[in-house]
């Protein structure tokens, strides 16, 4: 999984991050290099690369002024601030709810996703905030 983020904060496209999973004749390879694209100069920039772990990106976000992150297979949400090129690791856990939504975007410091039921016949809108528990807004038989 690879992150793909059009942010609000400053109208640029980031990218990179992600893995690829081994095969019977290639390893895995975590990829930490992340860049930014600037839509109206058509410019590309590499950034500051992750720091050493598991790279696979579950869902990115703008939050309060950064580009979140929430890796598929790290505990913590993670920021990127676009202003300094620097990135945080919150210590905050993702919860399980989050990581296990199916859509997620953000407005104003709240976190709003959408959950489904296993049997796929109950979809939930939560919302959170980072380092709150999850809000039930509105739930829908399909």
């Amino acid at each position: 999984r690879y992150a793909l983020h059009y942010s609000k904060i400053d109208g640029k496209i980031y990218f990179g991050l992600g893995a690829r999973l081994p095969t019977l004749d290639q390893p895995r390879i975590l990829y930490t290099d992340f860049y930014r694209y600037d839509i109206l100069s058509k410019k590309q920039e590499k950034l500051t690369d992750l720091p050493e772990g598991l790279t696979a990106v579950q869902w990115t976000f703008d939050y309060l002024g950064k580009v979140a992150i929430a890796f598929l297979f790290r505990p913590n949400f993670h920021f990127f601030n676009t202003a300094q090129n620097t990135w945080e690791d919150t210590g905050v856990e993702v919860p399980f709810d989050l990581q296990d939504a199916v859509a997620v975007t953000s407005k104003g410091g709240k976190i709003y996703f959408l959950r489904v039921t296993s049997n796929f016949q109950t979809l939930y809108l939560l919302s959170l905030q980072i380092g709150h528990s999850h809000v039930l807004i509105s739930q829908i038989t399909i």
